[in-house]
């Protein structure tokens, strides 16, 4: 191997191993980065669904009740028979 191929491999190397290090250097922040978002994209999410999920919550909740009065209802009747 002749002295300017043991040189252009050398060349080579050095940017694969500037972009290795410079991506273990960034890696936690860009962790921490993306965590941030996640955290930051799940609260926004939370905080505009949470008045629907109230809403049908409550719909719900009156569905259950409705049904649990006729269900006594019904069984009222039965004993009366």
């Amino acid at each position: 191997m002749s002295e300017n191929e043991a040189a252009d491999e050398s060349n080579d190397e050095k940017p694969k191993d500037l972009r290795d290090f410079i991506k273990n250097l960034a890696a936690p922040v860009m962790e921490t980065f993306d965590t941030k978002i996640k955290e930051h994209i799940d609260s926004r999410i939370e905080a505009q669904s949470a008045p629907d999920l109230t809403a049908r919550l409550t719909l719900l909740e009156r569905a259950v009740a409705d049904l649990d009065r006729e269900v006594r209802e019904l069984q009222r009747r039965l004993e009366e028979d």
